[in-house]
Protein backbone atom coordinates (compact mmCIF):
# COMPACT_ATOMS: atom_id res chain seq x y z
CA UNK A 1 0.00 0.00 0.00
CA UNK A 2 2.66 2.28 1.02
CA UNK A 3 4.51 1.29 -2.33
CA UNK A 4 1.42 2.19 -4.30
CA UNK A 5 0.79 5.84 -2.68
CA UNK A 6 4.75 6.25 -3.16
CA UNK A 7 4.21 5.47 -6.82
CA UNK A 8 0.90 7.98 -7.33
CA UNK A 9 2.46 10.49 -5.33
CA UNK A 10 5.69 10.40 -8.02
CA UNK A 11 3.26 10.28 -10.87
CA UNK A 12 1.19 13.27 -9.73
CA UNK A 13 4.26 15.84 -9.21
CA UNK A 14 5.72 14.16 -12.89
CA UNK A 15 2.64 15.42 -14.18
CA UNK A 16 2.33 18.48 -12.54
CA UNK A 17 6.05 19.22 -13.22
CA UNK A 18 4.84 18.33 -17.09
CA UNK A 19 1.89 20.92 -16.87
CA UNK A 20 4.21 23.96 -15.78
CA UNK A 21 6.26 23.59 -18.32
CA UNK A 22 5.49 26.23 -21.41
CA UNK A 23 5.45 25.05 -24.90
CA UNK A 24 8.20 27.56 -26.34
CA UNK A 25 5.61 27.97 -29.54
CA UNK A 26 2.95 29.24 -27.36
CA UNK A 27 5.91 31.43 -24.79
CA UNK A 28 7.33 32.48 -27.74
CA UNK A 29 4.40 33.56 -29.93
CA UNK A 30 2.82 34.92 -26.80
CA UNK A 31 6.02 37.65 -26.25
CA UNK A 32 5.90 38.34 -29.88
CA UNK A 33 2.47 39.59 -29.33
CA UNK A 34 4.12 41.79 -26.77
CA UNK A 35 6.21 43.14 -29.46
CA UNK A 36 9.20 41.34 -27.17
CA UNK A 37 10.73 40.64 -30.67
CA UNK A 38 14.28 39.50 -28.57
CA UNK A 39 13.07 37.68 -25.89
CA UNK A 40 10.90 35.64 -28.20
CA UNK A 41 14.21 34.90 -30.12
CA UNK A 42 15.30 33.62 -27.34
CA UNK A 43 12.67 31.15 -26.75
CA UNK A 44 12.61 29.51 -29.72
CA UNK A 45 16.20 29.15 -29.49
CA UNK A 46 16.26 27.67 -26.69
CA UNK A 47 13.52 25.32 -27.95
CA UNK A 48 15.34 24.18 -30.77
CA UNK A 49 18.90 23.50 -28.40
CA UNK A 50 16.32 21.28 -26.34
CA UNK A 51 14.67 19.47 -29.54
CA UNK A 52 15.94 20.27 -33.29
CA UNK A 53 13.28 18.10 -34.72
CA UNK A 54 10.79 20.37 -33.19
CA UNK A 55 10.13 21.74 -37.03
CA UNK A 56 7.55 24.49 -35.48
CA UNK A 57 9.87 26.14 -33.67
CA UNK A 58 11.55 27.00 -37.47
CA UNK A 59 9.53 29.66 -38.72
CA UNK A 60 9.06 31.39 -35.37
CA UNK A 61 12.66 31.57 -34.65
CA UNK A 62 13.03 32.98 -38.07
CA UNK A 63 10.13 35.59 -38.09
CA UNK A 64 11.50 36.25 -34.54
CA UNK A 65 14.72 37.34 -36.46
CA UNK A 66 12.61 39.07 -39.28
CA UNK A 67 10.76 41.46 -36.75
CA UNK A 68 14.32 42.46 -35.89
CA UNK A 69 15.54 43.23 -39.03
CA UNK A 70 17.86 40.43 -39.14
CA UNK A 71 16.85 39.18 -42.24
CA UNK A 72 19.90 37.80 -43.68
CA UNK A 73 19.82 34.99 -40.06
CA UNK A 74 16.16 34.84 -40.73
CA UNK A 75 16.89 33.25 -43.76
CA UNK A 76 19.19 31.21 -42.92
CA UNK A 77 17.14 29.41 -40.16
CA UNK A 78 14.07 28.49 -42.64
CA UNK A 79 17.00 27.06 -45.07
CA UNK A 80 17.83 24.29 -42.17
CA UNK A 81 14.16 23.94 -42.43
CA UNK A 82 14.06 23.49 -46.33
CA UNK A 83 16.71 20.83 -45.94
CA UNK A 84 14.50 18.43 -44.42
CA UNK A 85 11.34 19.28 -45.21
CA UNK A 86 11.60 20.95 -48.90
CA UNK A 87 7.74 21.17 -48.82
CA UNK A 88 7.05 23.59 -45.98
CA UNK A 89 4.45 26.05 -46.37
CA UNK A 90 5.45 28.14 -43.46
CA UNK A 91 8.90 27.92 -44.22
CA UNK A 92 7.63 29.06 -47.92
CA UNK A 93 5.54 31.89 -46.47
CA UNK A 94 8.29 33.76 -44.56
CA UNK A 95 11.16 32.78 -46.89
CA UNK A 96 8.43 35.40 -49.05
CA UNK A 97 7.79 37.87 -46.39
CA UNK A 98 11.51 38.32 -45.27
CA UNK A 99 12.84 38.62 -49.05
CA UNK A 100 9.78 41.60 -48.91
CA UNK A 101 11.19 43.29 -46.19
CA UNK A 102 14.39 42.85 -47.09
CA UNK A 103 14.39 44.33 -50.57
CA UNK A 104 14.69 41.36 -52.85
CA UNK A 105 11.32 41.06 -54.47
CA UNK A 106 12.31 39.04 -57.14
CA UNK A 107 13.16 36.19 -54.65
CA UNK A 108 9.93 37.18 -52.52
CA UNK A 109 7.78 36.56 -55.44
CA UNK A 110 9.56 32.95 -56.04
CA UNK A 111 8.81 32.06 -52.59
CA UNK A 112 5.06 32.96 -51.97
CA UNK A 113 4.77 31.58 -55.42
CA UNK A 114 5.90 28.08 -54.10
CA UNK A 115 3.36 28.50 -50.95
CA UNK A 116 0.37 29.49 -53.66
CA UNK A 117 1.26 25.99 -55.45
CA UNK A 118 1.57 24.11 -52.19
CA UNK A 119 -1.65 26.03 -49.95
CA UNK A 120 -4.92 24.92 -49.41
CA UNK A 121 -7.35 27.79 -50.14
CA UNK A 122 -9.99 26.52 -47.33
CA UNK A 123 -7.09 27.13 -44.45
CA UNK A 124 -4.08 29.19 -45.58
CA UNK A 125 -3.47 32.39 -46.58
CA UNK A 126 -4.25 32.68 -50.10
CA UNK A 127 -5.85 35.72 -50.77
CA UNK A 128 -2.68 37.45 -48.52
CA UNK A 129 -0.38 35.42 -50.59
CA UNK A 130 -1.70 37.11 -54.07
CA UNK A 131 -1.32 40.16 -52.47
CA UNK A 132 2.30 39.99 -51.00
CA UNK A 133 3.17 38.78 -54.51
CA UNK A 134 1.53 41.78 -56.62
CA UNK A 135 3.20 44.06 -53.72
CA UNK A 136 6.55 42.45 -54.95
CA UNK A 137 5.89 43.52 -58.27
CA UNK A 138 4.33 46.81 -57.35
CA UNK A 139 7.59 47.29 -55.52
CA UNK A 140 9.60 46.50 -58.28
CA UNK A 141 7.36 48.62 -60.67
CA UNK A 142 8.14 51.65 -58.62
CA UNK A 143 11.82 51.39 -58.15
CA UNK A 144 13.62 49.84 -61.61
CA UNK A 145 10.10 49.28 -63.59
CA UNK A 146 8.80 46.29 -64.68
CA UNK A 147 8.33 44.46 -68.08
CA UNK A 148 5.16 44.07 -69.76
CA UNK A 149 4.82 40.05 -69.10
CA UNK A 150 5.18 41.30 -65.39
CA UNK A 151 3.33 44.09 -65.21
CA UNK A 152 0.49 41.47 -66.15
CA UNK A 153 1.26 39.36 -63.79
CA UNK A 154 1.37 42.02 -61.09
CA UNK A 155 -2.07 42.84 -62.63
CA UNK A 156 -3.34 39.11 -61.94
CA UNK A 157 -2.29 38.61 -58.13
CA UNK A 158 -3.52 42.14 -57.18
CA UNK A 159 -6.85 41.47 -58.95
CA UNK A 160 -6.80 37.76 -57.53
CA UNK A 161 -6.84 39.68 -53.85
CA UNK A 162 -9.16 42.23 -54.64
CA UNK A 163 -11.84 39.29 -55.72
CA UNK A 164 -11.33 37.78 -52.60
CA UNK A 165 -10.98 40.60 -49.98
CA UNK A 166 -13.88 42.81 -51.58
CA UNK A 167 -14.57 46.23 -50.06
CA UNK A 168 -11.60 46.29 -47.85
CA UNK A 169 -9.51 49.26 -47.60
CA UNK A 170 -6.38 47.30 -49.10
CA UNK A 171 -9.02 46.10 -51.67
CA UNK A 172 -10.13 49.15 -52.46
CA UNK A 173 -6.48 51.16 -52.93
CA UNK A 174 -5.68 48.15 -54.92
CA UNK A 175 -8.30 48.60 -57.75
CA UNK A 176 -7.38 52.35 -57.52
CA UNK A 177 -3.73 51.77 -58.39
CA UNK A 178 -4.78 49.42 -61.03
CA UNK A 179 -7.07 51.80 -62.37
CA UNK A 180 -3.86 54.65 -62.49
CA UNK A 181 -1.25 52.16 -63.79
CA UNK A 182 -3.80 50.93 -66.96
CA UNK A 183 -4.14 54.75 -67.49
CA UNK A 184 -0.63 55.57 -67.39
CA UNK A 185 1.25 52.43 -69.33
CA UNK A 186 2.95 53.36 -72.59
CA UNK A 187 0.68 51.65 -75.39
CA UNK A 188 3.74 50.59 -77.40
CA UNK A 189 5.45 49.00 -74.54
CA UNK A 190 8.54 47.10 -75.33
CA UNK A 191 10.89 47.80 -72.22
CA UNK A 192 10.91 48.31 -69.24
CA UNK A 193 8.39 50.95 -67.36
CA UNK A 194 8.49 52.55 -64.01
CA UNK A 195 5.38 54.01 -62.85
CA UNK A 196 5.42 56.98 -61.14
CA UNK A 197 2.51 58.34 -58.96
CA UNK A 198 1.04 61.35 -60.06
CA UNK A 199 -1.85 62.72 -58.19
CA UNK A 200 -5.44 63.33 -59.42
CA UNK A 201 -5.89 67.19 -59.93
CA UNK A 202 -8.94 68.31 -57.63
CA UNK A 203 -11.82 70.16 -59.55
Amino acid sequence: MKNTFSLLFIFLMFASLQAQRKDPVVEGNTLLNQRKYAMAQKVFASGLEADAAYYELYPCLANSMMLQGNYSSADSVLDVLLEEKPNNLAAFWYKGLNYLRWDEDSMSIVFMKKYLVNANPAKHKVADANYYIGRAYEEMLRDTGLLEPELNEMTVYFQNYIDMSQGSPVAIRLKEFLEQVNAQKPEDYKTRWKYEYVPSKKP
